[in-house]
Order: C-alpha cells, then structure tokens, then sequence
C-alpha cells in the first residue's frame, strides 16, 4: 500500500472513531447532520481553522435549529483531533456559500466531552434522555 493511501486510512479511520464518540447514526440523525472527512493542514485564507498537519477533521453541517451565539446560528461544527496532544478541538461556525463565521471554540476536549460541549453550545440532543 502506498503511503498516502495508508494516510487516508489512518484518518478515516480516526474520523469513525470520532463520529461514533459523537453519538454515531443516532446523533446525525437527530440534529439533520452531515458528516465529510479532511486531514489538516494550512490553508491559505480559510476562515476557519484547519488544524496542523497530521490532524484529523470531521466538519459535521447540521439543519437543526441551534441556539444563536452572539446573534448568529451555527450550522457547522468542526472537531479537529489534535495528533500531538492526543485531544480535540471543537469548533462552532455558520458557513453559507463560500463564507463562514467563527462564532465559538472550545480547545483541550476530551473524547467524553464531545456530545456534552455540542448539546451546551448548540441546544441540539443527540441522544434520547
């Protein structure tokens, strides 16, 4: 297997392991969520943060109504896994077409913080109480 393939792996991979710490199938469902996969790295004019090289992202777009924050809905929440530290980072943003609006960030999160922080921050469940 070539290298890069082997990279892909690894943080598809990775990007399971955090969907399913999110609360899995059940969770996506209950906030209208979308997941999509990316390896981090620089961007040049991104707004919102790609994480070093090496990181894992999971950017999870949602259709649920959140909580505003600062008068504004986030639609979007990306969960970095930061390699080098072994945690995650969350953040919060409204993305519309080409442009998005960082609204919170949420930095040194635990696996076991990942849905807590989501409900906190965004008024959504993700799981039946």
């Amino acid at each position: 297997m070539e290298r890069l393939e082997q990279e892909q792996l690894h943080h598809k991979q990775i990007a399971h392991t955090i969907l399913s710490q999110f609360g899995g199938h059940v969770a996506l469902k209950l906030i209208g969520g979308r997941p999509a996969m990316g390896a981090g790295g620089k961007v040049e004019g991104s707004a919102v943060d790609m994480g070093n090289e090496g990181d894992t992202i999971v950017d999870i777009k949602f259709e649920g109504k959140a909580e505003e924050i600062e008068g504004v809905r986030p639609n979007v929440v990306r969960i970095i896994y930061c390699l080098g530290s072994d945690t995650y980072r969350m953040i919060f943003f409204r993305a519309v077409e080409n442009t998005a609006v960082v609204l919170k960030e949420y930095d040194d999160v635990y696996c076991d913080m990942l849905q807590s922080l989501f409900e906190d921050t965004t008024g959504l469940f993700l799981y039946f109480k």
